[in-house]
């Protein structure tokens, strides 16, 4: 049976999620966006988050691509580390002051369980979207509203890059893992950032390069 491929993986071409539209698909993203950032309800939009994920997973999204998921989970730390030291929103009960005049209230912790939540059920939505639109779909819909072929390339170009991106620095995480590649201490993981990055960033240079030529020799254009 053939397969198509999607977001850094393939499902059937039959796929329920292939016969929903992409339109229609692209029309329910932009939907629960719209709904996650004015809904100030952190139930709703944790309920939106985990049922998401819960869709990506039965699609058949491989644990090799499940980076993109840790990368969610990062930013979610990085932002409540700024928020808890930069935050100045008054509340009933002030927890503590910082040197710098900033402070932690009561209504700290509420307004950053409810950003979370929104950036949960955005960011899921997102990657189910990704997950259940082939390349194929993309193409066609913007073919479909007449917008021009350089912005056509530019968006399949960032569609494919997103699974170039995990599929290299999966690759290159095991080859580092088969070297015995030591990233003990702060540094050693510093540096195997930096490497990974370096090599993913190159890699990915040279595929934009050719999948553009690819798709201008493809359409006859000079």
């Amino acid at each position: 049976m053939q397969k198509l491929p999607t977001f850094a993986h393939y499902l059937n071409n039959n796929s329920v999620y292939f016969k929903m539209g992409f339109v229609f698909k692209f029309s329910l993203f932009i939907l629960v966006g719209i709904i996650s950032l004015f809904l100030q309800n952190v139930a709703v939009n944790l309920g939106l988050a985990v049922f998401f994920f819960i869709l990506i997973f039965v699609t058949g999204f491989g644990r090799e691509n499940r980076k993109i998921i840790y990368l969610i989970g990062y930013s979610i730390i990085f932002f409540s580390f700024f928020w808890v030291v930069l935050s100045r929103v008054p509340g009933d009960v002030t927890y503590l002051v910082w040197p710098w005049k900033t402070f932690v209230s009561d209504r700290t912790f509420d307004l950053l369980a409810i950003a979370i939540c929104k950036w949960l059920s955005i960011a899921s939505a997102g990657i189910l979207f990704l997950v259940v639109s082939s390349e194929n779909e993309l193409i066609n819909s913007l073919e479909y509203f007449n917008l021009p072929e350089k912005a056509i390339y530019t968006a399949t170009i960032a569609f494919n890059t997103v699974g170039f991106t995990l599929k290299d620095i999966s690759v290159v995480e095991n080859a580092l893992t088969a070297r015995s590649y030591s990233n003990r201490g702060i540094s050693g993981k510093i540096k195997k950032i930096y490497f990974i990055g370096g090599v993913v960033l190159l890699n990915n240079l040279k595929k934009i390069g050719t999948l553009y030529q690819s798709y201008v020799l493809r359409s006859g254009d000079d």
